[in-house]
């Protein structure tokens, strides 16, 4: 059995423990213009591709309870791409508050390469019904 495996569901998991584990570093807010792109995590968690007002491109990372509330966001982009757009031409402006981790993935060559990585506690947006927020602070 491995980590994964053996890992409590999160509907099981105290959401201050929760909150813990996902937000160790200092809780900031960054603008973040967010992408169409999306996966899911080995842990089912999701990830969307977000740039800087620079074009820098990172992860943002939508995971545990706060995932559901991500839905609503995900269908939003993926609606702006119906309507023809290539998904290099659909982005949604957004304001995020989290915290910056660090994480490791193997590079093209095989070697393991730092990626920096938002995890979303509470996001910000202007919607069809005017300026909504989504998620929940972080509990410390």
């Amino acid at each position: 059995m491995n980590y994964h495996q053996k890992r409590q569901d999160s509907a099981f998991v105290d959401p201050a423990v929760e909150d813990a584990g996902l937000f160790k570093g200092e809780i900031i807010r960054v603008d973040v213009t967010l992408s169409p792109q999306v996966h899911m995590s080995v842990r089912q968690d999701m990830i969307v591709t977000g740039y800087t007002s620079q074009g820098i491109g990172f992860d943002v990372l939508f995971a545990g309870r706060r995932k559901a509330a991500a839905h609503w966001l995900l269908s939003h982009l993926a609606d702006l791409r119906a309507d023809g757009k290539r998904s290099e031409d659909v982005r949604v402006k957004v304001q995020m508050e989290g915290a910056w981790r660090t994480t490791f993935a193997p590079d093209p060559s095989g070697w393991d390469a730092r990626r920096r990585q938002l995890v979303a506690a509470l996001w910000t947006l202007k919607t069809p019904q005017g300026v909504q927020t989504f998620g929940e602070r972080v509990l410390r």
